[in-house]
Order: structure tokens, then C-alpha cells, then sequence
């Protein structure tokens, strides 16, 4: 018989999960055979398996897939309890999969960044798969880097808040076949998935709502207006004042990037401002 027909006989007729195998089982005295607590790492097998009385190669294949089992010499090897670890690189390179996605987000210290990353992380698990984080701290040049680095670990899937930077870059992986969705904000040009907030809606309510308490000189931390977040927000900033037949004053306009230091000079900036600001 050849061991193709064997390795699939066996898999067949036994159908065990790994955790389930005993260790190595030999009939007659009822006793489990236990083996140092090392690790065999493919294809090195314990002694006792290699006295057994076929060609131990094909077996290691056997024991990749699940264990080996002769029932002529009546016993049993588990490849998860020998630890035998499968080597996930090698199968990647069989399957065409690696289980794994990438995620690049802008600013890992920022709360809102922080749960989607816990939130993929989650839902991935879920799912069978493994994420590798990267930080890019909205900078374009480390955007690029983990690109490449991400592409280069053969990745199943990409989740990023893009930089408005690497368009380019992100279009020819589209046409490449890699599934890419943007989160938080997106490049117009890049026609893909995205998951999105309505940031003009959301900042014109927020003014009319100030305008309805009375305030008139209402100050914006718009954030990087290169990104749709910051143009969405300070076009819905603009639009509100604009419905309520108030002036808009670039003075109280301030614009950067998202990080919590800029965020708290711009503050300072505008409350320091000679003619004061209501907010």
C-alpha cells in the first residue's frame, strides 16, 4: 500500500483532533509510553518512533497532518503531544494563505485608534486569523515603510487610516487582488471599501448647536486638513456658520495634525487670543 493511501486511510477512518491522541500507546500492558518534555521539531521524531518498522518519512508527513497509527504494530503517536509545532510559514507556502492581517492605524496612543485596533483584533480571532499592528504616527514615510513591510509577510488582508500620501501605493495592491479597507478616512481616489463617520454632519451640528446657546466667535481644531476627516470637519464648521449668517474667521480656525500635543497648543492659541473666545 502507499503511504498516500495510508496517510488518507488514516485520516479517514480516524478523524481525531490532535488534543484527543494519546501519546504513544503500545498494546498489552496498557501503559502510555511518556517522552521527555522537550519539543521534536519537525522531522525529528523520539526514539522509540524511530525503531518503528516503516519509513519514518512519510510518517513525519502523517503526524504534520494529524498522528500516525499502525494497527499491524498496534500503536499510536500524537504529533500534539510529542509538541510538535506545525511550521505556519511553510504551510502559507502551500495554502497561498497566511492567516494574518495587517493593520495600520495613525496614532496607537490615541483612544479612538486603540479600540479599533482591539476591536480587529477581536473580531479576527474570531475568524481564524492573526493581526500585526502598525503604528505610523500619521508620518507618510512610515506608512510607506509598513507597506512594504506587510506586503513583503504575504498578509491576507490590509485595514489602514490612510495618510493622504500613498494613494498610489494603495491602488496598485487593489489591482494586485489584496483586499484593503480604509477606516476613519479615506483617499477619494481609491475606489474600495471604507468604514466612515459623517465628519461635516458632525461638526455643523455641533456648531449650530453652539450658535443656538448663544455663542457667535466658535473656535475649530479642525486637525490635518490634508485627510478627509479634517476637510470634512471644517467644511461642516464652515457651512454652520455660514446657515446662520455668521462671518467665518480664519483666526479661530486652527489645523495640523490630530496628536493630543497639537491639539493643546492650538487650544492655548486660541484661548489666549486678544479678543477673547467663547466656546
Amino acid at each position: 500500500m502507499c503511504w498516500g493511501s495510508c496517510v488518507r486511510r488514516v485520516v479517514t477512518r480516524l478523524n481525531w483532533r490532535i488534543s484527543d491522541l494519546p501519546i504513544f500507546q503500545k498494546a498489552g500492558d496498557g501503559q502510555k509510553k511518556q517522552f521527555d518534555s522537550c519539543i521534536y521539531s519537525f522531522p525529528t521524531l523520539p526514539r522509540e518512533f524511530k525503531k518503528a518498522p516503516f519509513n519514518h518519512k512519510p510518517a513525519t508527513f502523517c503526524i504534520r497532518l494529524t498522528a500516525i497509527h499502525s494497527p499491524q504494530h498496534n500503536f499510536t503517536v500524537s504529533a500534539g503531544e510529542l509538541g510538535y509545532t506545525p511550521n505556519r510559514v511553510a504551510q502559507s507556502l502551500r495554502s497561498k494563505q497566511t492567516r494574518t492581517l495587517g493593520l495600520i492605524i495613525a496614532d496607537v496612543e490615541n483612544y479612538f485608534y486603540s479600540q479599533i485596533a482591539k476591536g480587529v483584533e477581536s473580531v479576527a480571532k474570531e475568524a481564524g486569523y492573526h493581526v500585526v499592528l502598525c503604528n505610523t504616527n500619521d508620518d507618510p514615510s512610515d506608512e510607506e515603510y509598513y507597506l512594504n513591510l506587510l506586503v513583503g509577510q504575504r498578509v491576507d488582508g490590509l485595514i489602514i487610516t490612510p495618510t493622504s500620501h500613498n494613494g498610489r501605493k494603495l491602488e496598485t495592491l487593489i489591482k494586485r487582488g489584496l483586499p484593503i479597507v480604509q477606516v476613519d478616512r479615506y483617499i477619494e481616489t481609491i475606489l474600495g471599501d471604507a468604514v466612515l463617520i459623517d465628519n461635516a454632519k458632525g461638526a455643523y451640528r455641533v456648531v449650530k448647536h453652539l450658535i443656538a446657546q448663544g455663542h457667535r466667535r466658535i473656535g475649530l481644531l479642525a486637525g490635518d486638513t490634508d485627510v478627509t476627516t479634517g476637510r470634512q470637519r471644517l467644511r461642516g464648521y464652515k457651512q454652520a456658520l455660514r446657515d446662520h449668517n455668521l462671518l467665518v474667521d480664519t483666526s479661530l480656525i486652527r489645523a495640523g495634525s490630530f496628536r493630543r500635543d497639537t491639539a493643546e497648543d492650538a487650544v492655548h492659541a486660541l484661548v489666549n487670543l486678544s479678543s477673547g473666545i467663547r466656546t
